[in-house]
């Protein structure tokens, strides 16, 4: 490994400065401007943070609001679907009536339809 540190050319010393290369130096930091710079990386990850947790809490409210609705659909569906069967089962009993009380339903309409006329 090469040596490091400062090493100045002198009589008999030979150095390789091929893979030197020049450093430029950078801004000053103050120790105010240090905490400023801090000061406002905290602020922007408070914001993005915040601003996470916000649309988190939003997408969390949509799914919550669609399943609500899709439970409300279906549940209106099973009960179209449980009125549908009951009306084909009140159709079926006038049309085809085979016990007592479907007799004794169409005996009631018919005394209905001839006392009102």
């Amino acid at each position: 490994m090469r040596e490091f540190g400062t090493q100045m050319e002198r009589v008999g010393i030979s150095i390789d400065t091929r893979q030197d290369r020049a450093v430029q130096p950078k801004m000053y930091f103050t120790s105010e401007m240090w905490e400023e710079r801090r000061e406002e990386a905290s602020l922007y990850i408070q914001r993005m943070m915040r601003g996470y947790h916000g649309w988190k809490r939003v997408d969390a409210l949509r799914k919550e609001k669609k399943t609500k609705e899709e439970e409300q659909e279906r549940m209106e569906e099973e009960f179209r679907k449980n009125e549908e069967i009951k009306h084909k089962q009140e159709i079926e009993r006038r049309m085809h009536p085979r016990t007592k009380e479907d007799f004794d339903i169409l005996y009631e309409e018919l005394e209905v339809i001839f006392i009102s006329h």
